[in-house]
């Protein structure tokens, strides 16, 4: 079980002979004074800062792949296995929900309320969670569902290699916020940050790649292995991956895809966009998504 340092805990003040005094909140940990300065200790990110005239107060979380031991954050999970993970950013957590990072035999489990690196996400019954990648696409995973991405070397692509139940893809305006906090979250993956925030967005599991157009779409992965790809706003371009002398599909807002077993598409559906957004939100709980908010 991982603990990242999270919520507001004990402060600790510290004369810097200057007229600032700074207030460094880290969990319940007690750190040196010492290690105390204008900014984080070390192996912290910076989740929030407040300044006066007289004080600097900095809340601090262990950074992802480190864990709170006896008032420091060191590190738990090795370089090597972090890189197989996919930075997010955690919007919103509720119920039975569970993260690792995997890599070969290696497995470890994660848990924050702020920033993850992850690999695999299992929800249960009633339980969803909501994530922004660092560019600010955001993806909703709905109940009862298990998703496992792997880090791609292709920089177009968001790959999925499972997916079981309803998982949310979009891009919600006004995201400046949420990328300032991704760059001091995931400071030690600059390399992949650089590269997400300036591309383009492509989601690919194992049927089919689905090419964003500035889009809100779905996938359902169901118990048949087959995938239901579903658009409530924009277009999207459902690429079979598996059947290859199929041509791709242009789905628009309303429709529908199947993406069978065997990669085969289906002959797409029209409903009204509505119908799709209230079926998601009937199964889920989730009609509308909450967005990046600093903690």
């Amino acid at each position: 079980t991982v603990m990242h340092c999270l919520p507001l805990g004990w402060m600790q003040k510290m004369n810097l002979g200057m007229p600032a005094l700074v207030l460094v909140s880290i969990s319940s940990a007690v750190f040196p004074q010492n290690t105390l300065a204008q900014s984080c200790p070390e192996n912290t990110y910076e989740i929030s800062r407040h300044e006066t005239a007289k004080n600097i107060r900095l809340r601090c979380a262990c950074n992802p792949g480190t864990r709170h031991v006896k008032g420091h954050c060191e590190e738990f999970i090795p370089k090597a296995v972090l890189r197989n993970g996919i930075p997010m950013v955690v919007v919103e957590v509720k119920g039975k929900v569970k993260a690792f990072i995997t890599s070969g035999d290696e497995k470890f489990k994660v848990s924050s309320k702020n920033a993850l690196i992850v690999n695999h996400i299992v929800t249960g019954e009633d339980s969803h969670i909501v994530l922004q990648l660092p560019n600010g696409d955001r993806i909703a995973v709905g109940p009862n569902s298990t998703i496992t991405f792997e880090n791609s070397d292709d920089d177009l692509d968001l790959s999925i290699t499972k997916l079981i139940g309803l998982i949310r893809f979009d891009h919600p305006g006004n995201t400046e916020e949420l990328k300032q906090f991704a760059r001091k979250a995931f400071a030690k993956s600059k390399l992949w940050t650089r590269r997400v925030l300036g591309r383009r967005f492509r989601v690919r599991t194992p049927l089919a790649a689905v090419a964003v157009r500035g889009t809100d779409f779905i996938i359902e992965g169901t118990a048949f292995e087959e995938q239901i790809v579903s658009v409530i706003e924009g277009e999207v371009d459902v690429i079979p991956l598996v059947k290859e002398d199929q041509a791709a599909l242009v789905l628009k807002a309303g429709q529908q895809v199947r993406v069978g077993k065997d990669g085969r598409l289906s002959k797409p559906t029209d409903t009204r966009p509505g119908t799709l957004l209230n079926n998601w939100g009937e199964r889920t709980g989730l009609s509308s998504l909450p967005s990046f908010r600093p903690k």
